[in-house]
């Protein structure tokens, strides 16, 4: 079995447990290899690879939090790797281990014991007069304005047709699995996994009628930059991103590939928002 190992290579942690799990997986007779760069940090040269060999992997395990993940599954999008988050992070909430589920996870995995999760991501089109550049996301799409910058008006279409004006701190777009991280954060629904929808929700609006917009994942979000004010910029999953400027316009629709998560516990979406959220310490 061929197996992918993504540490964050900020981390210590993470670096660590990469060359524990590298131990454990080789004991095992399993082939492990490691993108350039973390082959260099955990002195394994013979194990370096591209990243475009690392998608040739069976699995990849991503070890860090929901940042590291979400950089992972970007990455190996088109390749549909799956992929198994262990969490060294806070909240971990798209993650599926942690370091001490990891001695009955690494046997599940080789043992193939496992089943795979698809979820939905989303692609980006920002138009620039001629230029055009792409993007792909996990969580959301989030045209927001600079530090400094004055409120921005934008305007969000779907399939066309106007859906509303704002004026605004900005806008997200979001699939269900980015509706528990910055769209939340922003007043936004928690939207269960299993419901292939595209989430619009605005930054800080003003205006009290504004309120989030659910649509079918089948159809395109157009939002057009009617007065920037100043600095703006386009992120995608809080990684990568651009500056933007009046009268440019992002399109988001489905992505045409999904999230391929391994999961290996017995919990469902709704215990995750139970207990990640922090109603735990609520209830005790």
């Amino acid at each position: 079995m061929l197996i992918g190992l993504v540490p964050n290579l900020h981390k210590e942690s993470a670096l660590r447990l990469a060359r524990e799990i590298y131990a454990q997986l080789t004991d095992a007779g399993a082939c492990v290899w490691l993108e350039n760069e973390a082959a260099q940090l955990l002195q394994l040269p013979e194990n370096s690879c591209t990243l475009a060999e690392l998608a040739k992997s069976d699995a990849v395990i991503s070890l860090g939090g929901d940042g590291t993940l979400l950089h992972t599954a970007r990455a190996l999008a088109e390749a549909q790797v799956p992929i198994l988050g262990v969490n060294l992070g806070r909240l971990g909430f798209l993650t599926e281990l942690e370091t001490e589920d990891l001695p009955s996870g690494l046997q599940r995995l080789l043992q193939g014991d496992y089943t795979v999760e698809k979820r939905l991501m989303l692609s980006a089109r920002a138009q620039q007069g001629k230029r055009l550049t792409r993007y792909l996301a996990l969580n959301d799409v989030v045209i927001t304005r600079g530090t400094l910058a004055r409120i921005i008006t934008l305007s969000v279409l779907v399939n066309g047709q106007y859906v509303a004006d704002y004026t605004a701190d900005g806008v997200i777009i979001a699939t269900p699995t980015g509706s528990t991280a910055y769209s939340l954060s922003a007043g936004g629904p928690i939207v269960t996994p299993s419901l292939e929808s595209i989430l619009i929700t605005p930054i800080c609006p003003h205006s009290l009628s504004a309120r989030s917009v659910l649509v079918p994942a089948d159809e395109t979000v157009e939002i057009r930059v009617d007065d920037a004010h100043g600095d703006v910029t386009l992120t995608a999953d809080g990684q990568t991103g651009m500056p933007l400027k009046t009268n440019d316009v992002v399109t988001v629709d489905r992505a045409p590939w999904a999230a391929n998560f391994i999961r290996m516990q017995r919990h469902n979406f709704y215990q995750v928002v139970y207990h990640r959220l922090g109603r735990r310490e609520v209830k005790d």
